[in-house]
């Protein structure tokens, strides 16, 4: 195959190579004297030709090709960085180029060249002012945290966590621990004696604040030490670091809080919800209809526990509407809604009026408030008076029974109600045959109540001495013994410790007698109080079991007749 190329030929700047089925023209020196119109037909063929005109953009576009080949470029990956070395050195790189560690002749533009064969390329980095004296100081915290990691340091600077039951937990985590190795905790400057050891195994020390208050604002720190040196970690909890703990442990708090819910009581309704943990610091708004509730002695707030409540005195339809209780957290805060309207306002009234009514009636109805003994042992021909505090309104109706049958007053039992407060109940000379079980049974339209006791009557030993079980306004049991002898004789008033429960059993003892027979008398007086101290050490005992207060009352005048 024959080629042919037609135009202006010159052997020295152009050059024409044919191989095979192909065929080239090369010009050996590129310009404007070689721009024309270049054909080439091929021979033996149907007049088979190709053409190429070589213009001002054709011979520019050849000859930055014919630069890019004879000049190449070698591409980077990166720009000229600079690399900070472990122990503090920092290095200048860029791929392809060597490392060069800077020094103050380095504040400079630093250009950085690579050449491969005839392929180049380089890059600057500007090592001037600010920019030269932040290398400097990475460069230097580089080396101390190289010296620093020799020996126990912290992986993990001092931090704190809140958890779900509102327990701070101040924590770090160390590297390069040994047995040897000591952790101490401060706070402003003071050891804080923490009781459980270190547990190195997972690598974390930690300190629990259980519950958080202003007293642990402060400044704390730990300090790690051994032979091979020490680090210390501090965390600063005042002022505003206070301020953020404290917002994280409101932000738990709120997200522990319960649903609003309602609930009736006997002075109105109470709209409630339980947090996980109240903090005193915890700042929470009532609203209703999305306005701030402003309250009153008719509507209050308050904190019982982990309970905080909303409490809607004598509630009126007023009242009915959306409210909401907002937790504050130094952030987007959180509420908790409930709708008190409808079916939701009308079951709660309805509970309120029926658990308003059952409180009435606790308060009013009638009660036996105390001053009855449960036992009574006297001796025959003695006289008993006792008196006991009856309360309700309406004033109470009073009926006194003996072995369950209704008493009436006479000459020998006197039954008496006065000021619609004092029940007293005398027995005038008692004989054996007044022993059995007597009550008091009290009654308005609001309730009905019962006190008892046992009466034992014993045989006289003969003085006619008695007593009076009284009751003041303050609750304080008087016993006055008095016996029937002429006029002249003393009484003695005993006024016994207030107490709280009526006591299991009084038991008398009764006075020394001095008659003829005085020798005879005394035998069997010694046999009695023998019997008589034996069943009060038996009370006494059982009494400081219960831990009450034992009220023993004993005849103290001995005087003949």
């Amino acid at each position: 195959m024959v080629q042919e190329l037609r135009g202006n030929q010159d052997s020295s700047r152009l050059t024409v190579e044919t191989k095979g089925g192909q065929s080239k023209a090369i010009f050996n020196m590129p310009s404007e004297d070689d721009l024309a119109i270049y054909s080439c037909a091929v021979t033996h063929t149907d007049g088979v030709s190709a053409s190429y005109t070589l213009n001002e953009a054709e011979l520019k576009k050849l000859l930055e090709i014919s630069h890019d080949h004879k000049f190449p470029i070698i591409p980077l990956k990166s720009e000229l960085a600079v690399e900070l070395l472990e122990k503090g050195p920092a290095a200048l790189l860029a791929a392809g180029a060597r490392r060069c560690p800077p020094t103050a002749k380095t504040r400079a533009p630093t250009p950085s060249s690579c050449r491969t064969g005839k392929a180049t390329n380089q890059s600057s980095l500007v090592l001037i002012g600010d920019v030269f004296k932040d290398i400097q100081r990475q460069s230097e915290f580089q080396r101390k945290e190289f010296f620093r990691k020799q020996g126990p340091h912290f992986v993990e600077y001092l931090s704190y966590e809140v958890t779900p039951e509102c327990r701070v937990l101040l924590k770090c985590k160390v590297g390069n621990i040994k047995k040897e190795t000591m952790a101490s905790w401060y706070k402003d400057g003071r050891e804080i004696k923490v009781e459980e050891k270190l547990a190195f195994a997972e690598g974390v020390l930690s300190l629990e604040i259980a519950q958080i208050t202003k007293k642990d604002s402060g400044i704390y720190d730990v300090v790690l030490q051994d032979d091979r040196g020490k680090d210390t970690a501090t965390l600063n909890l005042t002022d505003q670091g206070f301020k953020d703990l404290m917002n994280e442990v409101f932000s738990v708090i709120a997200n522990s809080s319960t649903p609003l819910k309602i609930q009736s009581t006997d002075e109105g309704i109470r709209l409630y919800t339980f947090v996980s943990y109240c903090n005193d610091e915890l700042l929470v708004t009532w609203h209703h209809k999305d306005s701030a509730i402003a309250f009153s002695d008719r509507i209050k707030s308050g904190v019982v526990g982990e309970q905080l409540w909303l409490q809607i005195s004598e509630p009126t339809e007023k009242d009915k509407g959306k409210y909401a209780i907002e937790f504050f957290d130094g952030k987007g805060g959180l509420r908790r809604t409930v709708e008190l309207t409808g079916h939701a306002f009308d079951d709660a009234f309805a509970e309120f009026q029926r658990l308003k009514a059952a409180a009435i009636a606790e308060r009013n109805r009638a009660r036996v408030a105390g001053g009855l003994p449960d036992v009574v042992t006297i001796q025959e021909g003695k006289s008993l008076n006792l008196t006991c505090n009856i309360s309700g309104d309406p004033v109470p109706e009073v009926t006194w029974l003996k072995n369950e049958r209704e008493m009436v007053s006479d000459g020998h039992y006197v039954l008496k109600f006065e000021s619609g407060k004092f029940a007293s109940f005398t027995i005038n000379t008692v004989t054996t045959s007044d022993s059995g079980k007597f009550s008091i049974l009290v009654k308005n339209k609001y309730g009905t109540e019962s006190g008892d006791f046992t009466l034992h009557a014993t045989e006289s030993l003969g003085d006619l001495s008695g007593t009076t079980y009284l009751m003041d306004s303050s609750g304080n049991v008087v016993v006055k013994a008095f016996d029937s002898s002429p006029q002249g004789v003393k009484k003695k008033t005993v006024t016994g410790k207030k107490v709280e429960r009526r006591k299991d059993s009084v038991i008398l003892r009764p006075p020394v007698v001095k008659t003829e027979g005085a020798d005879k008398i005394l035998e069997m007086k010694e046999e009695t109080f023998t019997n008589m101290k034996s069943t009060v050490d038996k009370i006494e005992k059982e009494d400081q079991t219960l831990n009450e207060k034992e009220l023993v009352c004993t005849s103290e005048n001995l005087e003949a007749p």
